[in-house]
């Protein structure tokens, strides 16, 4: 098992699924940092936000369905799921794609989206996203890939097509949206992509990026006064190159912070 992936192993396995923080101390930098949501935690904060997921989820599991290594990158598809409380009654499912920088034996910081409005609509409901299969052995299987300079610059160059002449990068045929419900129309018009983070491993590649727009309308909660104002939506992806060709992209985009960012827009 390739140092980094056997960390991973640790990660999902003995702290996520296990509940038990104290792992942290052990596989993650003390200056560790998460970017989620539009928002850059230390550990500290961190740690408190872990702590209140755990409580309202308090069986919750982490599923890994794809995972790519580089050097000293790692990105990985997932899936958390659990119950909410402790009377099973309701059971959300959300993906989520995290990209990770470490140092050889600790991890350094993690930009990550999972699709939370699709969590909570579930866990209000009595209906639960089906749980995708999980990759038969991620631990033994993941290779470490090398850099490859032609399958990024593919991606860039697909990024910037699939938004030219007002297109759409979330509705583009190759993308494959891992989000719970569907949201009419684009979200945001007159979309531009920037490119916060972005590796290669063979012909996967790996990005975070933030969509700037104007805000088309189509979200539950977000009031009708937020049309047209200027929104921010984070998105985490794994993409599949072949030669110059973008085949697929697994995304997850941060609608859930868009609607907290819209609304506080709207009150100020």
């Amino acid at each position: 098992m390739e140092p980094y992936v056997a960390l991973m192993r640790r990660y999902c396995v003995d702290y996520t699924t296990a509940h038990d923080p104290s792992v942290c101390d052990e596989i993650m930098s003390e200056d560790y940092e998460i970017t989620i949501s539009g928002r850059s935690l230390g550990m500290a904060d961190y740690r408190r936000v872990v702590t209140t997921t755990f409580r309202r989820f308090p069986t919750l599991m982490l599923t890994v369905h794809d995972m790519v290594l580089s050097g000293d990158r790692l990105a990985m598809r997932f899936s958390e799921h659990g119950a909410l409380g402790t009377d099973g009654s309701q059971v959300a499912v959300w993906p989520g794609i995290s990209l990770y920088r470490w140092d050889g034996e600790r991890l350094l910081s993690c930009r990550v989206e999972q699709d939370f409005l699709g969590r909570d609509e579930q866990a209000a409901s009595d209906t639960t996203r089906p749980l995708e299969a999980p990759h038969p052995d991620p631990w033994a299987t993941t290779r470490d890939a090398p850099r490859a300079e032609r399958a990024e610059k593919a991606l860039r160059s697909w990024l910037d097509g699939a938004v030219a002449d007002g297109g759409d990068l979330f509705t583009a045929p190759q993308v494959r949206l891992l989000e719970t419900g569907t949201t009419p129309g684009p979200l945001l018009t007159g979309q531009r992509v920037v490119v916060d983070d972005l590796f290669s491993a063979g012909d996967r590649v790996a990005a975070a990026l933030t969509v700037h727009g104007d805000y088309a309308g189509g979200l539950p909660g977000v009031a009708d006064a937020a049309r047209g104002a200027a929104g921010t939506l984070g998105a985490t992806l794994l993409a599949r190159v072949d030669g110059d060709e973008v085949v697929a992209v697994d995304l997850v985009r941060d609608r859930w912070g868009l609607v907290k960012r819209l609304n506080a827009a709207v009150r100020d």
